[in-house]
């Protein structure tokens, strides 16, 4: 079973966009989006750490993303 083509039908969006839409603008915990989508919990977490909307991923990624600001703005 596909679980990515049954829940882009469903929300009639692209994956990234529902699991943008689920950790970034909801920030639901896994268990919760899991349910929300309607796939098992592994499935879900792939996908968030696919697309890196992972809670400590996301920290990372906005450290990174100031840590290159602060870079070129010293340059």
């Amino acid at each position: 079973m596909d679980y990515k083509i049954i829940v882009e039908e469903t929300f009639g969006k692209s994956l990234r966009e529902i699991m943008h839409e689920v950790c970034v603008e909801k920030e639901l915990e896994k268990w919760e989006g899991a349910e929300l989508l309607g796939v098992p919990l592994q499935t879900f977490t792939a996908w968030r750490s696919k697309f890196r909307y992972g809670p400590l991923q996301m920290k990372a990624d906005r450290a990174a993303l100031k840590s290159r600001e602060a870079m070129e703005k010293y340059r």
